[in-house]
């Protein structure tokens, strides 16, 4: 089974998230990017990151930068999963490499039919 790693520092968040996935993937979470970060580097098996924009220690923005770095994991795909609906952060968003960009609240369908995706193109690359 896949590993989804979900970040946000809502626990609610966070559980709905997992529940959605829970029936086809596992998931590890994370209350904030310099956790995610941390786990990334410690968990090998993780195939795609729901990653918020808005945290505290370590934000969405910064931990996409360190994921899409030539150091980090460059080719791991992330969804972003905010209440963020500016073009702006969308643009910004892309522009860092996000694959899909999802708005709360969310679609269960939409998220987990997004994660089949991500993750199948990810691995046909």
């Amino acid at each position: 089974m896949k590993t989804v790693l979900v970040v946000d520092d809502k626990e609610s968040t966070r559980e709905a998230v997992c529940e959605c996935l829970g029936g086809d993937y596992s998931t590890i979470e994370a209350c904030n990017g310099e956790e995610a970060i941390t786990i990334l580097g410690e968990t090998s098996d993780i195939s795609l990151v729901v990653l918020d924009i808005e945290m505290p220690v370590t934000n969405g923005w910064e931990t996409l930068r360190v994921i899409r770095d030539e150091d980090g994991w460059p080719d791991m795909p992330v969804i972003m999963l905010t209440v963020h609906d500016e073009p702006e952060c969308v643009l910004k968003a892309w522009g860092l490499g996000v694959n899909y960009y999802v708005t709360k609240p969310f679609s269960p369908i939409t998220l987990l039919e997004l994660t089949h995706k991500a993750i199948k193109e990810t691995v046909n690359d």
